[in-house]
């Protein structure tokens, strides 16, 4: 994977390559993995990637994410429908402000529970560890998340 962040190869030929080398050294891996969610993620960005060639949302989005609040407020709002990757890949499209759009994906990874993949991820876990509690959590997390997500709002909106 280093090879492709830096250029050498690119990424059609090292991902088989990577496959392959688990294939042949641990099939077990392959029965681990959590096609589920694996396929959520990769609908988020084909989704998004669907959205950004749609000239309506092109216009939409261009007029919404026009100034650096709307930007900040508004890649936070996104992240919490279709999660902070996927959003801040739409939105980079249509802005220059790279600042608030860093800020708000990163702190838009908190609230929901879709906001972030790790997000989850780490549920999807917690709630194999702890079915029974599983709903309890849940709520914590959320308020919690979104407490946080406002304290961070107001630090860097203002």
């Amino acid at each position: 994977m280093i090879t492709t962040i830096f250029g050498w190869l690119p990424f059609n030929v090292v991902v088989p390559l990577i496959l392959i080398v688990f294939f042949i050294y641990n099939r077990k891996i392959f029965k681990m993995v959590d096609y589920g969610l694996l396929a959520t993620f990769l609908f988020f960005f084909v989704a998004t990637n669907n959205l950004a060639n749609i000239h309506m949302v092109q216009t939409l989005v261009s007029s919404l994410f026009d100034t650096p609040a709307h930007v900040l407020f508004g890649s936070f709002a996104l992240s919490q429908i279709i999660s902070n990757v996927p959003s801040t890949i739409l939105i980079s499209t249509f802005t220059d402000h790279a600042h608030e759009l860093f800020l708000g994906t990163n702190i838009g990874g908190l609230g929901t529970m879709i906001a972030s993949m790790a997000n989850l991820i780490g549920f999807r876990v917690y709630r194999q560890i702890e079915p029974d509690s599983s709903s309890t959590f849940l709520k914590l997390f959320m308020v919690l998340n979104f407490v946080m997500a406002a304290v961070l709002l107001v630090s860097f909106g203002l």
